[in-house]
């Protein structure tokens, strides 16, 4: 007698058998495709690389040549114009020299005539210089914070009447130098036409340069994205001729067209680089 339960059994074991070698087959098969579509994906994305690798390169270069160009057009197109110019470039913060330096270069490259100050304002005062700058302010419990407002209110004052009119009230001025507060690159360059300022905080700035404008003066303020924190923010709070680029060829081209004469604000986050040519 046939037992349809067997050949039940049999025919569900033989179509399981039938259906699971589809499905391993068809693994192997999508697993083969998957490989070949993920090598071809890996070999697009290397192509594109390759591109980007070689646009870099060529981009650069390009900037590279750009930055020579203006590297060999800058004396020319400052050549003599500040014959006869002194400038007074004060440095409020400290580790800017090189930043300095460029701009010492290029003004005296242009025909200038350049003062550096240093203005160092210790976090902590020593005793004794505390006890000097006392004496020239008789105000009694004199805070860290109100001894430094009053330095660069004095600082200020003294830039008006000394720096720029070479007055001879160095009372304060010397006492400053003698508690290496201010440090002069060549006093023998006094009196300066133009002042420029780099660096410095909101209260150091602000002290200083109210004060110049008490008595007419309107300094230039400087900075490039190496200070840090910047000084922009100040110095276009105050109403200042600025320029945010001072590190490149177009920050120090800007800088002579103002000692020159000219004004405005340039750089990076200004409409223009330069001053609008006018002959």
């Amino acid at each position: 007698m046939i037992d349809w339960r067997y050949h039940l059994v049999s025919l569900i074991a033989v179509f399981l058998a039938l259906t699971l070698g589809i499905i391993l087959g068809s693994a192997i098969m999508d697993k083969g495709v998957l490989v070949e579509r993920q090598t071809a994906l890996v070999k697009s994305i290397q192509r594109d690389l390759n591109s980007l690798r070689s646009e870099n390169k060529e981009l650069q270069s390009e900037v590279n040549t750009q930055q020579k160009f203006l590297n060999e057009a800058l004396p020319w197109l400052i050549d003599k114009r500040l014959v006869g110019k002194r400038t007074g470039l004060i440095i409020l913060s400290p580790n800017l020299f090189e930043e300095v330096g460029k701009m010492k270069n290029i003004l005296e490259e242009a025909g200038g005539e350049v003062l550096v100050v240093q203005i160092f304002w210790p976090k902590k005062m020593p005793e004794n210089t505390r006890e000097k700058l006392k004496l020239l302010y008789p105000e009694e419990n004199l805070s860290q914070e109100n001894l430094k407002i009053l330095f660069f209110k004095t600082l200020g004052e003294l830039i008006v009447s000394f720096f720029l009119e070479s007055s001879t009230q160095t009372a304060y001025l010397n006492t400053f130098i003698n508690e290496n507060l201010v440090k002069f690159s060549d006093r023998n360059l006094l009196p300066v036409s133009e002042v420029v300022l780099i660096g410095g905080d909101e209260g150091s700035i602000s002290s200083l340069v109210e004060k110049m404008k008490g008595f007419g003066v309107k300094p230039i303020g400087v900075s490039s994205p190496k200070t840090t924190p910047s000084s922009i923010p100040i110095f276009q709070r105050l109403g200042l001729r600025v320029i945010d680029n001072i590190d490149s060829p177009f920050g120090l081209s800007a800088l002579v067209f103002l000692l020159e004469g000219r004004e405005g604000s340039f750089g990076s986050s200004y409409p223009r680089f330069l001053p609008e040519y006018k002959e």
